[in-house]
């Protein structure tokens, strides 16, 4: 149940980790390098500037392989818990090492997910999760959480990018 005298709003949407492909309204686009113009400049390994239980739906696409393991991400996860209302929705999205192998996919591929784009200060690697460790990781958070084809959310949630050797973690609240 949302805590009292702070109401959920339905139509916030954190896409967090946005990077350079912000999400339409009703996405709230957040990132931690204000060189991306985000809505809103936020660590997302520290404490969210939303109130508890007060957005719907947070998106992590291609980020939690960018945060410090393992102390970021269980952070990260933290603050997703602590704003999701009942009733909200975490979707993540991230390279899975397991597919990477078992799809073949070439060395230019594992360097690539090892080491990350570079394309500004942060959007390096720090880890390459493998499915069932990430999931591992949400479900101490959020216990109904599962691992979903991420080319089968609905298209209401961010594009970004989504390889065939990444995997995605849907969690609910």
């Amino acid at each position: 149940m949302p805590t009292p005298g702070r109401p959920v709003d339905p139509d916030r949407w954190l896409n967090v980790g946005c990077g350079d492909v912000p999400a339409p309204a009703p996405w709230v686009n957040c990132d931690i390098w204000p060189g991306v113009a985000p809505d809103v400049v936020m660590d997302c390994t520290r404490s969210w500037p939303f109130p508890p239980e007060s957005v719907a739906r947070v998106f992590l696409g291609q980020v939690i392989e960018h945060l410090d393991y393992p102390l970021g991400v269980v952070n990260c996860l933290r603050q997703a818990r602590r704003t999701l209302a009942r009733g909200g929705r975490l979707v993540i999205i991230t390279p899975d090492a397991d597919a990477i192998t078992e799809k073949k996919c070439g060395p230019d591929i594992l360097a690539a997910e090892t080491a990350g784009m570079g394309r500004w200060p942060g959007d390096e690697h720090r880890w390459l999760p493998r499915r069932m460790q990430l999931l591992g990781h949400v479900r101490s958070q959020f216990p109904r959480a599962y691992l979903v084809n991420h080319l089968a959310l609905d298209g209401t949630w961010p594009a970004g990018s989504r390889n065939p050797w990444d995997c995605c973690v849907v969690a609910g609240k």
